[in-house]
């Protein structure tokens, strides 16, 4: 449970006056940053109306990030603009039974069921509270219909999409999850017996943080092959002005 707004506030200003002394700043630093995670955390969650949990709302918005595909179920991101009370505000949306398949960057209008955040707190099992946190979704949207508004813009989405669907077509099946998860970041893609195994083997982490590397490396290789060319316009320009 969060503490209530109030709380935050108290916690922030006593942090703020504990700065000016020099013995108590640790501790000062300390409340200051809890206030201001816990209203943070308000930001995210106090967003949907009590009396429109579970009621009917038709929200449009922008889908970001890869849409994860199952089995008669479709879940993505929305960065909504509609209704004004929850702009600016990421939605988890569920389709069920989709007749589309979305992409990054669409924009899209849905009708369904809005729900605060929420998850069961279960030893060892995953906190979907938590998770959606630590990405800033403030609830989830079941989806009863839905209307595509405008199409795809170019975006980091739609070539993290473009990618991945090259892995998969191009690549055995047996690879192509992992690899596409190890250069995306798209996870929905691999079977529960890898995702298993990496929890078995601890190295789940590395899906997370090999992506970023790749691309470094990827960066890296792409100004060493540029540097020379970079050189030899360099001496055409010197010679140019010293013939």
């Amino acid at each position: 449970m969060l503490p209530d707004r109030r709380t935050c506030v108290i916690l922030m200003i006593s942090g703020l006056a504990g700065l000016s002394h020099r013995y108590s700043r640790p501790a000062a630093v300390l409340l200051l940053a809890a206030g201001w995670a816990c209203w943070q955390a308000h930001q995210v969650f106090a967003v949907i109306p009590q009396n429109l949990i579970n009621g009917s709302t038709t929200v449009s918005g922008q889908v970001v990030g890869l849409p994860r595909q199952s089995a008669g179920l479709q879940q993505f991101i929305v960065l909504a603009d509609q209704p004004d009370w929850l702009a600016d505000k990421r939605l988890r949306v569920n389709w069920y039974r989709p007749e589309h398949s979305v992409l990054p960057g669409e924009q899209w209008q849905f009708d369904g069921k809005i729900r605060p955040v929420y998850g069961a707190v279960n030893p060892q099992g995953f906190d979907a509270a938590r998770w959606m946190l630590s990405m800033r979704v403030s609830g989830t949207l079941s989806v009863k219909t839905a209307t595509q508004l405008t199409p795809a813009r170019d975006s980091i989405g739609q070539l993290r999409t473009s990618i991945s669907d090259w892995v998969r077509q191009t690549l055995p099946v047996s690879s192509a999850a992992t690899i596409s998860a190890l250069v995306t970041g798209e996870r929905g893609s691999l079977s529960a017996e890898q995702k298993d195994m990496l929890l078995a083997t601890g190295t789940g982490h590395l899906l997370a943080i090999s992506g970023m590397h790749i691309g470094m490396v990827g960066m890296l290789g792409w100004l060493l092959g540029r540097l020379p060319a970079g050189i030899a316009l360099i001496f055409r320009l010197r010679i140019a002005q010293h013939p």
